[in-house]
């Protein structure tokens, strides 16, 4: 995130609100100051991608990191450019995602799903 680590929100709104409104609303435009832009950060979760799936050719991995990332991973998955990074669905925290690899690519059978934290508020 570059200059934008551990800044609030509005502080970041306030300061670049031009980079802020790219970030949010045209994230192919987005550049950032001193930390990846979104094209950098789906090169690197590729790579990352790669490395786990030459490390694991075959069973179940679980991944665990944070929503930009896993819509790095959507885009990547999707097959799908930089401009609907943002698009449907929202990632919640603790949200999980189902994701099945073949010969012919990535499938994804459960996409940012929620089910469980409803389940938990109810006890």
């Amino acid at each position: 995130m570059g200059t934008w680590e551990g800044k609030t929100l509005l502080a970041i709104q306030e300061e670049e609100p031009a980079a802020f409104y790219a970030f949010w609303n045209a994230p192919n435009d987005y550049v950032s100051n001193g930390g990846e832009s979104f094209y950098e950060t789906v090169e690197r979760v590729r790579e990352v991608l790669k490395q786990i799936e030459h490390k694991y050719p075959s069973g179940n991995v679980l991944i665990v990191t944070h929503s930009v990332v896993i819509k790095c991973l959507f885009t990547i998955f999707n097959n799908n450019g930089i401009e609907n990074l943002w698009d449907p669905p929202f990632i919640e925290d603790t949200s999980l995602t189902i994701v099945e690899k073949s010969d012919e690519g990535y499938q994804l059978i459960l996409e940012g799903c929620t089910v469980h934290k409803n389940l938990a508020m109810k006890e």
